[in-house]
């Protein structure tokens, strides 16, 4: 299969999951290339203005299922992926339009995780109903940090 016929094919396999395994774990390698997918996007002046925390403790998981509309599947995934956008970090270079800079680059690297995970024959689903500052709590995030889904 040629490069194009990969990822037209890649585009039409992703879809939202809501059904999991709840006896999965990754594994290293897995994590590892999620996580390094996260910047294979581009980024506005390359600055990638995000930040993304990751989950698999099953408690934490329950509590951020409970915030997040208790969709149960939350709780039953592998992994929990916290997409977060770090303003200030394009306003410095960009002024006020550097927010929506940081949303869209953070939202970017959020869809690369999910392509990665396709192409990796996993599943996953993008959850943007979400309390924010219940969220902040659960991950510890700063104020400066905007969690996004």
């Amino acid at each position: 299969m040629n490069l194009r016929d990969f990822i037209l094919t890649l585009l039409r396999h992703r879809s939202s999951c809501r059904y999991f395994d709840n006896e999965y774990v990754l594994t290293k390698e897995e994590l590892e290339t999620l996580i390094r997918s996260i910047d294979y996007g581009p980024s506005a002046g390359d600055i990638r203005p995000y930040i993304i925390y990751h989950e698999e403790n099953k408690d934490k998981k329950e509590k951020i299922q409970e915030v997040a509309l208790n969709q149960e599947f939350i709780s039953k995934s592998s992994s929990v992926f916290c997409i977060c956008s770090i303003p200030v970090k394009s306003i410095e270079k960009y002024g006020e339009r550097g927010n929506l800079y940081a949303i869209q680059d953070a939202t970017i690297a959020g869809m690369c995780l999910t392509f990665a995970a396709t192409a990796l024959n996993l599943s996953s689903c993008w959850v943007g109903s979400i309390n924010v500052e219940r969220i902040r709590e659960i991950y510890g995030i700063p104020e400066d940090v905007v969690p996004l889904s």
